[in-house]
């Protein structure tokens, strides 16, 4: 996870407005699993402000913990998706 400068390599924006951007750093072949539980928002690039940053965590702490069952898979996996997105 990195922030993100203003342009011209200078912080250009107030403290809570800085952004973060979040990276995976994901192998399709060494990840496969994972990526199989992961939502889609967590396989790509995002960024946020630091007022999302614990939005966020949250949600990032909340996937990685909840115990997946057979019944998690499939349907109902694009509801949670859904939710699980940080507002901007």
């Amino acid at each position: 996870m990195t922030k993100k400068a203003g342009a011209g390599g200078g912080p250009s924006t107030s403290y809570e407005d800085q952004e973060f951007l979040f990276t995976p750093l994901l192998d399709p072949h060494r990840d496969r699993a994972l990526m199989e539980l992961l939502p889609e928002y967590l396989q790509e690039e995002i960024s946020f402000t630091r007022g999302q940053a614990e939005k966020f965590y949250e949600r990032v702490v909340k996937c990685l913990t909840t115990p997946v069952t057979q019944d998690d898979e499939g349907e109902g996996g694009e509801e949670l998706e859904e939710e699980s997105r940080i507002e901007t």
